[in-house]
Parts: C-alpha cells; structure tokens; sequence
C-alpha cells in the first residue's frame, strides 16, 4: 500500500523508490520475560500491522491480496478524510536470548538479552487532494488546484542486532543495552507547501513545489554495499513496592541514537514553480496495472540538480511508560495503562487501556482499548500461553478492521514463541 501512497508524492518528490516501527512488538505489545523461567529462553518474532485515520481495511487489504480498486472502495475512503490524513504500517521480525550470566547464581538476578532483526516502518501525512489525485489521476483536478500542503513521507527499513544487561533488586530492575544497526533503505519527504493546477483544456500543468527529501541510493543497496550504519541506546526501568505488590511500573527509552548513510544520499531542498507544458496533460498522473505513470520530462523539470553527500539523522526513538495493578489473584486478574510515542512524522502517543486474565491453567487471553498513534480509536487481542518450557503469543491488531474492514481501519498479527531451558 505504501508504494501507491509514496506515488502521490512521486510529483514532488522526483521519483524514488520506496521499498519496503512506529511501534515495535518488545514495547507495548507482549513484553519477554524480564528474567528467564529456567537458564535460558530463546524467542522469535515475526508479524506486522497497519493504521489509519482515513483509510478503512478493506482498502488496505487490496495491496496484501491483490484485487481490483473500484470506486466504491475509494469512496470509501474519501468518506473519511479529515483533511490532514495519517497512514502507517510496520513489517518485521526479531530473534532473541535471554540467559543468566552465572547459571550456577540465579540469586543475582542477572542476565544478559541478545536480539537480531529486521524491521521495515512506513509513515504518511497526505491531504485529500493528495489522495485523489494519485487515485483518480489529476484530470480530475481540470480548471482547480489539487492542494498538496502540509503532506510528508516517512520510510526506514534495517536490520539490528542488540545486546542489553538486565538486573532486578528487591523492588526494583533495570536494563541497559546498546544496538548497531544497518540501513537498508530510507526515504523522509517533507512538502511544506505544494500544489498542482491542471488547465480545462490539458495543455499545461503549474506546480507549486516546496520542501525537503532525502533517500539512499538505489545503487548503495548491493548485497555488499549497504548505505549505512547506526547505533543507539536502550534503557528500561521497572517499579514493584514492596508494600504493594500488585502494582508494577515500567518506564523505557529505546533506540535513541542516530544513523549515517553514505555519500551516494540525495538530499534535495527546493523551492519552486513553474508552467509545464505538452500535447496532452490531463491524464500525466495515473495508476496502470499497480504502476505509477508520470512523464519523464516533467519529474526533470521538477527534480532539479540533485546533491548527493553524506548525512546524517536521528534515529525514530522510541519512549514507553506503562503501570499495571493485579485486581485479583483468582484467575490472575489484571488491568495495565500504557502509552508509548515514537519520533516518526504524523505519530501522536499511542496510549492503550488494557484487561487480562487466565482462562486455563497456562492459558491467558487480553483484550485492550487503544487509541491514539496513526488512527482513532482500535482495539487489540491478546492470547498467551505458558507452558513449563514453551510459551506463546498472538497478537490481533483492530479485530474489528478484520471483521467489518468497510467501516474500521488497521490490521495486523503479531506471533511470538518462546523456548526455555
């Protein structure tokens, strides 16, 4: 979905290629053992989601089962624009262990937590004019303006490899840790003011075109030759009193650091307008057969002279804060509140109220209401199990988006198995 939606920015942003964490599955999903249950733990990760503001599921859908967008399923996304529209997704997977480092001395409480990765997050601004021009081409605009203002663009896809120390005292734990990580692809459109205006009678086109973009480049994406490298850091706090053992607290601060892409970058600052002018230009923006079709010689004019160099950025951190009070020992009642932000453009805190409780000996189900992040309101269902060596997770982003997708936005599944021994 998010090669149509980076589409509409192609115009205004000179033709990228945007290939494919807002939120990541160790935060306000389900947390690992902060400890392990015997020795070791060994957990994998996988899934991804999606959330929006204005676009229901059942649009998003077309673009994991491909099928045919007819103008009801556009419709029924115009029927939700708000004039400034929010959109993203997230897509990966992690593999981790948890060990002590003195098998021989739990009684310290100490352990070290070892993850690999990949994570791939798409975040999108867009105006209403913004959608409709990529979706019913900008023929559609003939005699008026198809205003671009105030739309960005975010795209980052890289891998990571993290290591942490954990240590938990009598009412209280900690975590520190430090990850490197390797960019793949990123691209970060900002458009401040943009506009295009096609003439009743398609001979010109005048675009009005004012921002920002930085990608890497295609050519640095060779197997051997990847366009970056990065580090961060990793803090969480946790909080049991002693007097009070039903409540918990947790506070974290996860991948504050920054990344360096190398010198093949683009990085474009323009400020322009301009008349472009040709045979026919009705119907310049289309969409054929899942492509992007715009004219060569109009993306020339608008790209300008492009400046490859160096750069570098702040990587997207994440804050997580969360409390939770145990409201019964029968069936190990439980309520938790958290919220969670990430420094991606368009995100707002994503806060989430949530109830659990068992429903078997090792079985587990939550329900959480969430609202906040790139959409309104959503839900989310949790199921664990917990088993004396094997566990399980399974996460179902907006329930409600799989069950009437015409009417909710967002979707999503997160799995998580874990092994100790």
């Amino acid at each position: 979905m998010m090669k149509r939606f980076a589409s509409l920015l192609l115009l205004l942003a000179f033709g990228l290629d945007y290939s494919a964490q807002s939120l990541r599955s160790d935060s306000i999903y389900s947390l690992p053992d902060f400890l392990p249950a015997r020795k070791t733990q060994f957990g994998i990760t996988a899934g991804g989601f999606s959330q929006s503001t204005a676009v229901p599921a059942a649009f998003s859908n077309r673009f994991i089962d491909p099928g045919f967008i007819d103008d009801g399923l556009k419709e029924g996304v115009e029927n939700r624009f708000k004039g400034n529209n929010r959109f993203a997704a997230q897509f990966g997977w992690r593999a981790e262990t948890l060990f002590f480092t003195d098998s021989t001395a739990k009684a310290n409480n100490t352990a070290l937590h070892l993850a690999v990765g990949n994570e791939s997050i798409f975040a999108l601004q867009f105006s209403d004019d913004a959608f409709s021009l990529a979706f019913r081409g900008n023929d559609n605009f003939a005699g008026r303006n198809a205003v671009l203002d105030n739309s960005s663009f975010f795209n980052l896809r890289y891998d990571f490899f993290r290591i942490s120390y954990r240590k938990r005292f009598e009412t209280w734990g900690f975590e520190a840790g430090l990850q490197a990580m390797r960019g793949n692809n990123f691209s970060n459109i900002r458009l401040v003011e943009g506009s295009l205006f096609t003439d009743t009678s398609g001979t010109y086109l005048d675009v009005r075109w004012k921002g920002q973009i930085q990608s890497s480049s295609r050519s640095a994406n060779a197997w051997n030759n990847y366009p970056s490298a990065g580090a961060a850091m990793h803090l969480r706090f946790l909080w049991t009193p002693l007097s009070r053992r039903q409540w918990h607290a947790e506070f974290g601060l996860s991948d504050f650091g920054f990344m360096h892409w190398n010198n093949e970058t683009n990085d474009i600052q323009r400020d322009t307008a301009f008349r472009f002018t040709g045979l026919w230009v009705g119907d310049l923006i289309t969409f054929n057969d899942s492509n992007f079709v715009v004219g060569d010689s109009l993306l020339k004019r608008i790209r300008g002279n492009e400046e490859q160099a160096s750069s570098m950025m702040w990587f997207p951190f994440r804050v997580h804060a969360a409390v939770s009070f145990r409201l019964s020992s029968k069936h190990d009642q439980r309520l938790k509140l958290e919220t969670e932000y990430r420094a991606v453009p368009g995100m707002l805190p994503l806060s989430a109220l949530g109830y659990s409780r068992k429903i078997a000996s090792h079985l587990s189900l939550g329900i959480d209401a969430l609202y906040g992040g790139f959409g309104g309101f959503n839900s989310r269902l949790r199921l664990a199990y917990r088993g004396k060596k094997h566990g399980a997770d399974l996460m179902i982003w907006s329930p409600e988006g799989l069950l009437t997708p015409k009417q909710f936005s967002g979707n999503g599944v997160f799995i998580r198995y874990t092994l100790d021994l």
